[in-house]
């Protein structure tokens, strides 16, 4: 187990990043873009320093809505997969409401929570729930429903009850597919936060974003685009180590 936790260091994903830079410069230089439509990297890591004050704190309060909305959705999603494994009601009704409110755009859903909870974090935070929730009920649901029966029968072999087979069987074998969920569902709270803010909001990157690009300061622009994918990574490997910590048994055998 310890040494699964000391694998040598994938350089791949930073090998590509810095290639992808190494032709952004090039592409600058070579087709003289002007400033304004497509600054160099070196642009923009300026604006990052110079203006790091700015957009950190806009981060920041992106950062917050996100990460309650992300809370909100698991404290609710979570049982809410699980019932659908073991209430008919619930996977019969509240199934398809799920599904139907899914697919509706969140963008379209946005100015109706602007109206209900006001410019300030809370409509961001409903978004970014709403974004986040959806992925967490079905990968739980779907992970419950994933499970060797002849394990299931043997505990009821045993006369072990409902509620044990639950956290000894069905919940252990979950937790990849929960896991799995709760990695997308992180980088999608992130984006809820952010759409929100372009709709309609006072503070946050997504309001950077947009003062930003009506200025043409496009390299602030993408100087928050870099750092919000940065958090964004961030966020998910963080979940990611939740997950080595948490089922470290399912790590050995992972395929990605």
């Amino acid at each position: 187990m310890v040494k699964g936790f000391f694998k040598k260091p994938n350089h791949k994903p930073l090998v590509s990043v810095v290639s992808i830079l190494i032709l952004w410069e090039l592409s600058v230089i070579l087709f003289k873009f002007p400033t304004y439509i497509l600054p160099s990297p070196i642009d923009v890591f300026i604006a990052i320093f110079k203006y790091y004050n700015v957009i950190f704190t806009a981060m920041l309060m992106t950062l917050y809505e996100a990460l309650i909305g992300y809370a909100m959705s698991i404290v609710i999603g979570l049982p809410l997969g699980v019932s659908i494994v073991y209430s008919k009601f619930a996977k019969e009704y509240i199934m398809p409401l799920l599904v139907m409110t899914n697919s509706v755009p969140k963008s379209a859903l946005a100015p109706i929570f602007l109206l209900w909870a006001g410019y300030g974090a809370t409509s961001k935070i409903l978004i970014s729930f709403l974004m986040a929730f959806f992925p967490i009920v079905i990968n739980t649901a779907v992970g419950l429903y994933r499970i060797d029966e002849n394990k299931v029968n043997l505990v009821k072999a045993l006369k072990g009850t409902q509620f044990q087979i639950f956290i000894k069987v069905r919940f252990p074998n979950a937790l990849p597919s929960i896991f799995a969920g709760l990695k997308l569902a992180i980088t999608l709270a992130l984006i809820g936060a952010v759409v929100g803010e372009f709709i309609g909001g006072s503070k946050g990157i997504g309001v950077l974003i947009l003062s930003s690009s009506t200025e043409i300061q496009t390299a602030i622009v993408f100087a928050c685009i870099i750092v919000l994918s940065f958090i964004g990574v961030v966020l998910f490997y963080s979940v990611e180590l939740a997950q080595k910590l948490s089922i470290p048994w399912y790590r050995e055998n992972e395929k990605i």
